[in-house]
């Protein structure tokens, strides 16, 4: 998501403290929301009988350019939007 989405969506997840700069709590928050949607998955996969699902903590990463290859088979995008801040969450199948 852009910096400006990630401090608006950090301030929401802190009670709407306002944020100011992306620093070490607002890339917790973020990461938190990492935390919170993995779980939620781990849990509704395991719901529809698929128990072998194993999750890493999630990893913020933060750059204006650049590309980011990861040692997995396969990446999904998952899309969606909360209260108007667009989010793409980047998932690594092995």
């Amino acid at each position: 998501m852009s910096l400006d989405s990630a401090k608006c969506f950090a301030s929401k997840m802190m009670m709407g403290m306002e944020i100011d700069s992306f620093e070490y709590i607002a890339q917790s928050a973020i990461a938190e929301m990492g935390n919170m949607v993995c779980a939620n998955t781990c849990t509704q996969f395991t719901n529809i009988g698929i128990d072998d699902v194993d999750i890493s903590p999630p990893t913020v990463l933060i750059s204006d350019l650049g590309t980011v290859n990861l040692p997995v088979n396969q990446t999904i995008m998952v899309s969606f939007n909360v209260d108007g801040i667009d989010v793409n969450i980047y998932v690594g199948l092995m």
